[in-house]
């Protein structure tokens, strides 16, 4: 059944597209690309703008303590380890099976 209803399909599809392409023009167009009049020649520069909403800056030097920097010990695990335990955690998907089977 779907193999009839896929040929119909197609069979459809293809003369509703032989319908339509004598309408597609057959001249080529060419491609216009439009510029912009002024976009490499030589102009002054402008005058510095500030964006930022706060204009306030503060600078200081010094050191910060290394208890601001909140870094965090991460402990690296190595490929092996994980392939390890990838394959533990897929054995033991696979190795579960039923004890009792059924007959009919």
């Amino acid at each position: 059944m779907r193999t009839v209803f896929s040929a119909v399909f197609l069979l459809c599809a293809t003369s509703a597209f032989c319908q339509f392409a004598p309408s597609i023009p057959n001249e080529p167009a060419p491609i216009q690309i439009f510029g912009h009049p002024s976009h490499a020649s030589r102009v002054e520069m402008a005058m510095p703008q500030i964006v930022l909403q706060d204009t306030s800056y503060c600078h200081a030097k010094g050191e910060r303590p290394l208890s601001d920097l909140a870094l965090t010990s991460r402990v690296e695990i190595s490929l092996g380890e994980e392939a390890r335990r990838l394959r533990k955690e897929k054995d033991a998907l696979t190795a579960k099976k039923s004890d009792t089977v059924w007959v009919n």
